[in-house]
């Protein structure tokens, strides 16, 4: 022990304050916080098979096939899958679905509005999982970002079928 802690009047203090600190990335953490990232990552499991079933939902209302959905297209899209958008994206009307992804506001979903649908949910998807390697949730980390790559995959396909019938 150095002379200088031995003389020291504040050697008591500093050793209670350094018996409360705790160095632990999750203890700095409340409990909360993360039962609400696990909770919202727990539908993201399974999520790329979930965008495929919306994807067909949207492949079939474009019977036309020309890359692009009306008021009506979408609002049978989205009662179709109306669980599984509230799932992922917590939307819950047509209205907001529409005010979300209908970016020039034309009441028609072109093809880049429709692919931005499964990018937002791979960039929500990306943040969960950044949250979950901070709460050492590891298992589930890497349970959702084999479900960012499958979907990334699957974007790419989108994209390819949108853009061949330009």
């Amino acid at each position: 022990m150095s002379t200088w802690a031995k003389s020291s009047p504040d050697r008591n203090l500093m050793s209670k304050e350094t018996q409360n600190v705790s160095y632990s990335t999750l203890a700095n953490i409340p409990r909360g916080r993360i039962q609400k990232i696990i909770n919202e990552s727990k539908p993201m499991i399974g999520c790329a098979k979930k965008c495929r079933n919306i994807w067909a939902a949207i492949w079939k209302a474009d019977f036309w096939n020309e890359g692009s959905l009306n008021e009506a297209n979408i609002e049978l899209v989205f009662e179709k899958n109306k669980e599984t958008i509230y799932e992922l994206l917590r939307i819950t009307t047509v209205h907001d679905f529409v005010d979300v992804f209908d970016w020039d506001k034309d009441g028609f979903l072109n093809e880049d509005e429709q692919v931005s649908i499964f990018s937002l949910i791979k960039e929500k998807m990306q943040l969960l999982a950044e949250e979950l390697a901070t709460i050492h949730e590891y298992q589930m980390y890497k349970d959702i970002m084999k479900e960012v790559w499958a979907l990334e995959n699957d974007i790419v396909g989108y994209q390819s079928e949108l853009w061949t019938n330009i």
